[in-house]
């Protein structure tokens, strides 16, 4: 049995690629899926990805991929 609501994006994938969604909302969006986590790291791997996914927008995971990049960059460089 899961723990809490799965996919409502299936639901209504409308409200997941709508334009100018806000960090808030897609948290609002995504809130108690069961596939946060899975989705998210899905989306941050796939940086062709639009819309809504994890709980996150497009332009949090750009931000999220170069923090990570720069986390892996050699110090003095």
């Amino acid at each position: 049995m899961e723990s809490g609501p799965a996919a409502r994006c299936r639901a209504d994938p409308e409200a997941y690629f709508a334009a100018g969604v806000g960090p808030g909302r897609a948290r609002e969006l995504c809130g108690g899926c069961s596939f946060l986590d899975a989705c998210a790291a899905y989306a941050l791997e796939r940086p062709s990805l639009r819309g809504v996914w994890g709980g996150t927008t497009q332009r949090e995971r750009q931000a999220a991929r170069r923090r990570m990049a720069a986390e892996r960059e050699p110090p003095g460089r």
